[in-house]
């Protein structure tokens, strides 16, 4: 139905029009540009299969484990790109994780795994797991992944990052911004440890000129957290006024 799939678009200039319109007078506009020239960006699609299954979730930190988790990943991402298919399609990360870790030996044994549905791949794709079960366990402990201590235990770590969550609390409140849309949780630990050399978006475009700048300055001891009127403000270290 051609005037049903015209339903779907016919609205879209005007919206993007009126869109362009609020961002030009909010003074946002560029920000909109430079978001949308990051997601053209050709590489932020390619996935390496070798590298895929360190976007799941690991549930231990046993190496044959790790093994298992990266061969199926790797299996599931090659697989997945010549049938022209989502990753999901052929077999969710909850699935894959759970066959990792029971680690059947047998196309019997999959029935132990609450999240196997029967049906969930074809007898061919069933051995071919199993075999990649075989190989990851048959592989020597020193060649499969290890998970390293992450420099983000570092003590008083997370003393910092309240502070920084108090900064972005306000900085998003007073630009009516979405926290989440200028840093995550994670990014703010990088910051704490990495300061300037932290590789994350809030240190880059206008989360930069936004949050970034303010953030550093905290961390410098140049930004200082202070009460007035009862309401937590924070303000240059030699001056009385507030950011």
């Amino acid at each position: 139905h051609i005037s049903y799939a015209q339903d779907d678009v016919r609205l879209l200039v005007p919206v993007y029009e009126k869109m362009r319109q609020q961002l030009k007078e909010l003074n946002r506009y560029e920000w909109a540009q430079e978001e949308t020239n990051k997601m053209l960006v050709r590489s932020l699609y390619e996935v390496d299969p070798e590298e895929s299954w360190r976007r799941l979730k690991p549930r231990q930190k046993n190496p044959h484990y790790l093994q298992r988790l990266k061969l199926l990943a790797q299996w599931r991402e090659g697989e997945a790109k010549s049938r022209n298919i989502a990753r999901p399609r052929l077999l969710r990360d909850e699935v894959l994780e759970d066959i990792a870790l029971v680690n059947p030996s047998t196309i019997k044994e999959f029935s132990q795994i609450r999240s196997f549905k029967e049906g969930t791949l074809s007898a061919k794709n069933l051995e071919k797991v199993l075999e990649l079960l075989q190989e990851a366990n048959a592989t020597p402990a020193e060649l499969c992944p290890h998970f390293t201590t992450s420099a983000h235990s570092k003590p008083d770590v997370d003393n910092v990052v309240d502070f920084l969550k108090l900064l972005l609390t306000l900085v998003a409140k007073e630009n009516k911004v979405s926290e989440k849309m200028i840093a995550s949780s994670k990014d703010l630990e990088v910051l704490a440890i990495d300061h300037e050399k932290a590789q994350i978006p809030c240190l880059d475009g206008w989360r930069h000129t936004m949050f970034g700048e303010k953030a550093l300055k905290l961390l410098k001891g140049e930004l200082q957290a202070v009460i007035n009127k009862r309401a937590v403000i924070f303000q240059d270290t030699l001056s009385s006024h507030g950011t």
